[in-house]
């Protein structure tokens, strides 16, 4: 998503200081960047002087300890947040996730530290929008990385029944509608969930990536969830949490991923990649 809204940046020829995680990729070079860590605000506190509006895209996501989740999501958001009050920062937009408004989440760690975020969001002095993206689809995207995966083999594998909902939103069409809001007078304090212009079910969007990736559409194997989660709470418990791939993350696989209507969304609908556009991008050269 950062590189996404930097190549927006650069598209618009606009300006912004960055916060990167040790060396600025070749492609910010037009970026203003600094070097430094969410949770130590001396690191980039200094980047906030004359900012007038920050987003806040950073996040700890995929598998990780629940404490690792809340020390990067929760406390390195109110540490920005703290910093933007001290000095004088009038905006902030707060990436948060579909799945801080998933209804059960006690299992769900990274979804949980994204909705305990959100209320540091709304506590906060700072005048302050939430977004919401549903699946971003992008080259490298994880949904993608994870999909491809399954698509390459002769059976695919899909855990669960595959009925789950999603709303893909192309990572490009997604930076586009940040700086977008960026750019607005104010903020009224609201919560935006943003989606693609097109729901599918889990079963059909992998069905779509097979035939993206030039297989045909193929027979899905529908696993039953139960086994894997068992499964994956063993092997993260033998890793000590390190397994690449934890028992929360199946909860897409379970929980729909829509967005509420709104009228930001219903604006820009009809520019918006659908799903067919948005993988030809992704897994084409």
């Amino acid at each position: 998503m950062g590189r996404a809204v930097a190549a927006e940046l650069r598209s618009r020829d606009q300006r912004a200081r960055v916060l990167v995680r040790g060396h600025a990729p070749l492609e910010f070079s037009h970026l203003e960047c600094y070097s430094g860590d969410l949770t130590d605000p001396k690191t980039f506190v200094e980047g906030l002087d004359g900012v007038e509006t920050v987003l806040h895209i950073a996040a700890r996501t995929g598998a990780a300890r629940a404490e690792e989740f809340y020390r990067v999501n929760v406390e390195g958001t109110r540490a920005l947040l703290a910093s933007c009050e001290q000095a004088g920062v009038r905006r902030f937009i707060f990436v948060s996730s579909i799945a801080a408004g998933f209804s059960d989440l006690e299992d769900y760690p990274y979804g949980a530290s994204k909705r305990d975020a959100e209320a540091v969001v709304r506590a906060s002095a700072v005048e302050s929008v939430i977004v919401r993206p549903t699946v971003v689809v992008g080259r490298g995207s994880p949904i993608l990385e994870r999909f491809g995966q399954l698509a390459s083999l002769p059976i695919s594998p899909l855990p669960g029944n595959g009925t789950a909902k999603i709303q893909p939103i192309a990572v490009w069409d997604l930076a586009a509608c940040l700086l977008d809001l960026a750019g607005a007078s104010s903020f009224g304090g609201e919560t935006i969930e943003l989606g693609g212009p097109q729901v599918a079910t889990l079963q059909e969007f992998l069905v779509r990536t097979r035939v993206a990736r030039g297989k045909a559409a193929g027979p899905i194997l529908k696993l039953p969830l139960s086994p894997i989660r068992l499964g994956l709470t063993a092997a993260a418990a033998l890793t000590g949490g390190r397994f690449p791939v934890s028992p929360a993350q199946l909860a897409m696989f379970e929980q729909d991923g829509v967005a509420e209507p709104h009228a930001f969304f219903e604006q820009r609908c009809g520019d918006l990649s659908d799903v067919a556009e948005m993988l030809g991008k992704s897994l084409g050269p």
